[in-house]
């Protein structure tokens, strides 16, 4: 395929598909919950806790917010990410967990 002014509707239609696909699939798990008053208190009132890294609680590297919460759901957590934007658009990532119950609700 040329140059999309070049190509048949069909052609253009095709593309825009697998664009939209592509798309789709390179953002897959990386859309977390950004912190707000209100799920920081939801959190709290379910029992989460921030989990600490080396040097403090939040991490500007989204793998290592992802292997954090993949370790933990391995032990027996329940984990999710939370992610934080300042004004600069620099985007840092938390990690709470909380340990699963004995008692499960199925």
């Amino acid at each position: 395929m040329g140059h999309r002014q070049q190509m048949t509707p069909e052609q253009r239609l095709e593309w825009d598909i697998m664009q939209y696909k592509a798309r789709l699939e390179a953002s897959k798990g990386h859309s977390h919950s950004y912190m707000s008053y209100k799920l920081y208190e939801q959190l709290e009132k379910q029992g989460y806790v921030s989990y600490n890294f080396s040097t403090s609680y939040e991490t500007s590297s989204e793998y290592e917010a992802i292997e954090i919460r993949d370790k933990l759901r391995k032990e027996g957590n329940f984990a999710r990410i939370v992610s934080t934007a300042n004004k600069l658009r620099i985007r840092t990532f938390q990690v709470y967990y909380k340990p699963k119950s004995s008692k499960t609700n199925i």
